[in-house]
């Protein structure tokens, strides 16, 4: 059904996005690790779409997102914590309101 919505592009804005419902509500449940499994392949659509080093937008907040999940599971896990590259992004883009 996906490549007849989607055509063979799996890396589509909006799977991406909706790849980051599921992870909110996992997230929401405390599944914490199925949360950022779903995220990150989110995080991933969505710089195979807009290049891997890109800051744009959607990536943007899609870390943000992801980052928030991380500091959840932080919270109860600490050598879990959120890896260097995301939080060194959503920084960056804090800095450019």
């Amino acid at each position: 059904m996906r490549r007849a919505v989607h055509g063979h592009d799996e890396s589509h804005s909006d799977i991406a996005f909706s790849l980051r419902s599921i992870g909110l509500v996992f997230r929401k449940h405390e599944e914490l690790n199925q949360a950022v499994e779903v995220l990150e392949r989110s995080v991933e659509m969505l710089q195979t779409a807009h290049g891997q080093d890109s800051e744009h937008p959607h990536i943007t907040a899609m870390l943000s997102t992801l980052a928030k999940v991380y500091r959840d599971r932080e919270g109860r896990e600490e050598e879990l914590a959120m890896p260097k590259h995301i939080s060194e992004t959503v920084e960056r883009s804090r800095g450019k309101d």
